[in-house]
């Protein structure tokens, strides 16, 4: 049974729930999963089908074997709660209940926040699905976003300090347009979409002058200069930032250590023994017990400034360290395998201590190999030091597009980017988020790397496109969200300007709207369906990625305009591996800017209706791309477990709220003949003989379940079938042995 079972800390909008996993038989063996329950009223053995289920996925939470702390978001303030859970094993054998002393939920004025009651959003978090990540007040957080770069034409504005400008130092917010060119970014983002940015808190990509150390004298944008000497500019910065994104409803990525330039630029950091490290080859980073030491006192610093700004719940998640498995910038060994293992003691005693200053905000990976394998593949795939991994997907095609001869440089990208998040989803034996953290037109492989725009082998108009292709084919193959661009040198230099494109943040404002309905993404666990959606019917090739968690999915078809530009018609696009008992629809979306809503909804063939493992839709014609999302419409499911030796059945209904009044055949057979479940006049489920139907209205909800005992006796095979159809379909179009869920083992 569930031991100590206990709620506390309690915000505005969750409560952490936290016990003691039981053994299976006799304390052996653990429980394959949990039960979880909430209400403002007192639950009961009676009344816990009826209370609000929190979803719990054991994939997503792969390391529950000892202890469970789980947070219940989407609670309301100031209010009393109950919870209560029971495990079960792997035949559904529910153990007793375990309940909780009632607690209640914090007010927002309580957290002493610096965010605006109407702004607050509470902590990010991972999803109760796993693979995506949710905002406390239980809304699904999307990562859609790009980078806060200091030399932004808006950024630098908020920097008070002098810079360097490539020509001379300045402190940008002595401008008279400063407040204004804030103010006018700031509305940029969040009237597009923008839900997620990421924030060096030192950045060395600046040329400061005479070589000398990155510090105030030098106008440079530094953290950290000497050693433990902290920069109080830097500090009101990060607040700024962090202010302004929470009332704009942005969540920020802290990232403390810009590591890409510390072997160019070691002599100038703290880091070297010049300025009181304990560095003169920065290969020795991870093998200098001192280095560990300063990078600890770096986030120690970071985490206090960031808590006590009262700013804190802003913060989208910690980046441990940037690329931290990179041979670019270190080599602490040249034997692989030995490499591998330093460079995760070291990340692991790292992550250990900013746990220990700070264990709600979530803690990311940022890694730089592409197909990570062996000791270092499965740190990466399922620590769980990570809550989530953001791998840096530079692939040829974005990151160098210019040398890709084709016309259409948007099938590449789509190719590569829909395989590389195959290959990073199927790999974890976890469910968590994996987003691509960053990506971009680099400009170390500039043709001319002194280029100071677009040019004729890659224009403005081909970056768009770039951009559009790899966010909406990330997004379809099981990203968390779209990738966060890292602009380079086709949008660089130090008057960068604002470096998304108009194009860029309309883009992102069509994903916005995308993403706003119709998938819950709270408890969406999908999984890459290369191998599972394909298109049929159509002359010209097509490139299709999408995922899915067997009832709810995303899908990109994507026609190669290389090799045919004719408009695609009655194309059919087949989806298999879903589950059965469903009708489902699915939103055709075009990709292209500023679009709010579908321009097709298409329902799955009634014949798939009798074929309940595949949908199958009919594309509108196109001739570029789609974006396209399914779900069901209507579904009932049915699940078993033994209840003190008797065989009960529990009958789920799903989506009912979308469909009207529909039908619903729940059939077994049992010696031959033919038996349903119906509703009668007592509103009670009994058995009759025959096929016969019981109409389930649009009022009940999506989370309506009951138990129900079937009247039978003995040791038997029942094989149990079930459908769902639209009032007024004729029963004779099924075919109950195509539609058979579970066999009954009583």
């Amino acid at each position: 049974m569930v031991a100590n079972f206990i709620a506390a800390h309690p915000r505005p909008y969750s409560v952490r729930l936290q016990w003691n996993n039981p053994g299976d038989s006799f304390n052996t063996g653990m429980a394959s999963g949990f039960d979880i329950r909430y209400s403002t009223q007192p639950i009961t053995e009676d009344n816990f089908q009826q209370a609000r289920q929190w979803p719990f996925n054991q994939q997503a939470n792969f390391d529950f074997y000892a202890t469970t702390n789980i947070r219940v978001m989407g609670l309301l303030p100031s209010t009393q709660y109950y919870f209560a859970v029971r495990a079960y094993d792997e035949v559904n054998n529910f153990g007793p209940i375990a309940y909780s002393k009632p607690l209640s939920t914090t007010s927002i004025s309580a957290l002493k926040s610096a965010i605006p009651a109407d702004k607050y959003q509470g902590l990010a978090a991972i999803a109760p699905g796993g693979r995506y990540f949710i905002k406390e007040n239980g809304q699904a957080l999307i990562p859609i976003g790009t980078q806060y770069l200091h030399q932004d034409d808006a950024i630098r504005y908020l920097y008070n300090d002098d810079i360097w400008t490539g020509k001379q130092c300045h402190n940008f917010t002595k401008n008279p347009e400063a407040r204004q060119k804030v103010s006018d970014y700031m509305a940029q983002l969040k009237a597009n979409g923008i839900t997620v940015m990421r924030l060096f808190l030192e950045d060395f990509s600046l040329n400061v002058p005479n070589n000398a150390p990155f510090n105030q004298a030098n106008c440079a944008y530094w953290l950290e200069s000497p050693r433990g000497t902290f920069n109080a500019k830097m500090a009101d910065f990060i607040i700024d930032i962090l202010r302004l994104s929470a009332e704009n409803g942005i969540y920020v990525l802290i990232s403390p250590f810009d590591t890409f330039f510390y072997d160019n630029y070691l002599p100038r950091t703290a880091w070297h023994t010049s300025q009181g490290g304990p560095l003169t080859d920065i290969n020795n980073f991870y093998t200098n017990p001192d280095v560990l030491t300063m990078a600890k006192t770096r986030w120690s610093w970071v985490i206090n400034t960031i808590n006590n700004s009262g700013y804190g719940d802003a913060v989208f998640a910690y980046e441990i360290l940037n690329e931290w498995d990179s041979f670019e910038w270190t080599r602490p060994d040249i034997d692989a395998n030995k490499d591998a293992q330093i460079r995760q003691k070291f990340i692991t005693e790292l992550a250990a201590h900013v746990r220990s200053l700070d264990d709600e905000h979530l803690l990311v990976s940022s890694s730089t190999a592409l197909d990570p394998r062996g000791a270092l593949g499965s740190f990466i795939y399922d620590s769980p030091t990570f809550d989530a991994v953001l791998p840096h997907l530079y692939l040829p095609n974005n990151r160098e597009p210019w040398n890709n001869p084709a016309s259409d440089i948007g099938t590449a990208t789509v190719t590569e980017q829909a395989n590389i998040l195959s290959w990073w989803t199927s790999n974890q034996a976890s469910a968590k988020p994996v987003l691509n953290g960053e990506w971009g037109p680099s400009d170390a492989w500039l043709p001319n790397p002194n280029q100071p725009g677009y040019f004729f082998g890659f224009t403005q108009e081909d970056d768009e496109l770039l951009t559009r292709k790899l966010w909406f084919t990330e997004l379809a193959s099981g990203a968390a969200g779209p990738g966060i661009r890292m602009p380079g040198g086709v949008r660089g230099g130090p008057a960068l300007g604002l470096h998304l494109s108009e194009t860029m943040f309309s883009t992102a404002s069509t994903i916005s709207s995308f993403v706003s309905h119709g998938i819950d993404f709270t408890n969406f666990t999908s999984m890459n369906l290369q191998k599972s959606v394909f298109v049929s019917n159509s002359l010209a090739p097509l490139i299709v990625t999408g995922s899915s968690d067997a009832k709810q999915g995303l899908i990109y078809i994507h026609q190669d305009r290389n090799k045919s530009t004719a408009t695609v018609s009655n194309a059919q696009l087949n989806i298999g591996s879903l589950l059965g008992g469903a009708a489902r629809q699915a939103e055709f979306w075009s990709t292209a800017p500023n679009q709010t809503q579908a321009q097709h909804i298409v329902m799955a063939k009634a014949a798939n209706i009798a074929t309940p493992n595949d949908s199958n839709f009919t594309i509108p014609d196109f001739n570029d791309d789609w974006m396209i999302k399914f779900s069901e419409l209507y579904s009932t499911r049915l699940i078993t477990w033994r209840n003190q030796g008797q065989q009960v059945l529990a009958l789920a209904y799903e989506n009912m709220d979308k469909a009207g009044a529909v039908d619903v055949y729940i059939v077994y057979i049992l010696n031959g003949e033919t038996f349903s479940l119906v509703r009668n006049a007592q509103g009670q489920l009994t058995s009759v003989s025959g096929i016969a139907a019981w109409q389930v209205n649009a009022s009940y909800s999506s989370e309506i379940s009951e138990l129900i005992s079937l009247p039978i006796s003995g040791n038997t095979n029942i094989d149990v079938y079930v459908a769902t159809l639209s009032t007024g379909t004729p029963v004779e179009s099924l075919d109950f042995k195509t539609l058979q869920l579970l066999t009954l083992h009583l």
